[in-house]
């Protein structure tokens, strides 16, 4: 089975997140900070990581894909943002990010997953 880190500090979007990517037959883990996605990344084995940019706590996603990928250069990593623009997209690609998509765009969303590896 294929194992996805998701975070989100959005309890409802984790949850429904986590229903609709069990019901597609993935181990899902969700965490709701910064902190405990870079420590889950650091410590898990995940085919991918899934993360918002926009957190309560001081560090952002875009920070944190830079952060993980200093441990780990080869999990794919999808930023998701209800705050698309340009600059975030271009920023997230620069860090280390694999894909960026609007936090609702759920079609790509199941693209990037059938064709995970």
């Amino acid at each position: 089975m294929k194992s996805i880190l998701f975070g989100d500090d959005d309890e409802d979007f984790r949850k429904s997140y986590k229903r609709l990517l069990t019901l597609k037959k993935f181990e899902i883990d969700e965490v709701s900070n910064t902190h405990n996605l870079i420590e889950k990344a650091r410590n898990g084995s995940y085919n991918l990581i899934i993360t918002d940019n926009d957190y309560e706590d001081k560090v952002g996603g875009i920070e944190a894909i830079k952060m993980i990928r200093e441990i780990d250069k080869e999990t794919h990593i999808l930023l998701q943002t209800t705050s698309l623009t340009p600059e975030v997209r271009a920023s997230a690609l620069e860090a280390g990010a694999n894909y960026v998509l609007n936090k609702n765009d759920l079609p790509s969303l199941m693209e990037i997953l059938i064709n995970l590896k």
